[in-house]
């Protein structure tokens, strides 16, 4: 049986294609697509999502639908996050969306975003011990803590990659007084969580930031999520790609990376801020990394958890 899974998120709009069984609870990836529309684009400045976005989401779909139909899906689930929560127009949107395409979106909340992010990585990977996962959006960070295959907390930050460079960064190489504020940010907003006691010993990300990290640390030009799946980077290194970008016009980050880095230039900096604050938060040196995500977790909350 083939299952289609569409995460219409803040920066990115990502398709599954995965043929399941459903007895031994296995997901087989058989396509993925990523596009990035950017749709939460100065969203915070103006509460709703722009028509020119609205238009992108809608080609993308008709082209998601078409892929969809090639595969004989039996169903396909599209999920909308942070950008369209946080939308005043959403309600407008979901409408002109499933006239288009007839694909309904499924403005999900913040927990059962996190709840997906996790069942998506432990679709893929096993743990004994006290872990946290790392999701890094557009417009929100989830972070979960889980033990076995259970989760034990979860947390919705209302900061993402795309919202927090549009409010603090204006210009590469960033200036000093830029980069303290973004950080004054994170302050604040991680204070609110209170995870230090479960002390994870590992630390998955998953999303755009720690991907494409992984990729330019292992010297990919291109994305590859079947040479990215658990690979491992330490601090050290995030910390150098760090310091470039923060240090560097976005034309020499492109000339220096490559493809991997394309049309996330601009806030992979900011994403690795989070990245550097959750490692330091944890006091961990280390992240694994996993390409698995949302939209493997909606498929297996959905087809196999279902009551």
């Amino acid at each position: 049986m083939n299952i289609a899974s569409i995460d219409v998120g803040t920066n990115t709009i990502l398709l599954l294609i995965a043929q399941i069984d459903l007895h031994k609870k296995l997901i087989c990836t058989l396509h993925e697509e990523i596009r990035m529309p950017r749709i939460g684009e100065y969203l915070y400045e103006t509460g709703k999502i722009s028509d020119g976005k609205i238009d992108e989401l809608e080609n993308i779909l008709l082209e998601y639908k078409c892929i969809v139909e090639n595969y004989n899906c039996s169903q396909c689930f599209v999920i909308g996050t942070h950008a369209l929560r946080a939308s005043a127009n959403k309600l407008a949107i979901q409408k002109r969306i499933y006239n288009k395409t007839s694909f309904l979106i499924e403005i999900i909340s913040p927990e059962t975003e996190a709840e997906f992010a996790f069942h998506g990585v432990k679709s893929a990977i096993s743990f004994n011990d006290t872990f946290a996962i790392l999701d890094i959006g557009g417009g929100s960070t989830e972070i979960i803590i889980g033990k076995n295959d259970e989760i034990v907390e979860r947390k919705s930050i209302p900061v993402g990659v795309v919202t927090l460079k549009d409010s603090f960064i204006s210009r590469y190489p960033i200036a000093e007084d830029e980069r303290s504020k973004l950080r004054d940010k994170l302050e604040i907003e991680f204070k609110k969580l209170n995870f230090k006691q479960y002390a994870p010993k590992t630390l998955i990300g998953i999303s755009g930031t720690p991907t494409t990290l992984s990729g330019i640390i292992n010297k990919l030009k291109v994305f590859n999520p079947v040479l990215l799946e658990n690979t491992s980077i330490s601090i050290n290194e995030i910390h150098s790609v760090f310091n470039f970008l923060g240090n560097s016009s976005l034309k020499k980050i492109r000339r220096s990376y490559g493809e991997i880095i394309s049309k996330r230039e601009d806030i992979l900096y900011v994403g690795c801020e989070i990245l550097l604050y959750l490692m330091s938060y944890f006091q961990l040196s280390n992240v694994m990394i996993s390409a698995k995500g949302i939209r493997h977790g909606v498929i297996y909350k959905k087809m196999f958890m279902a009551s």
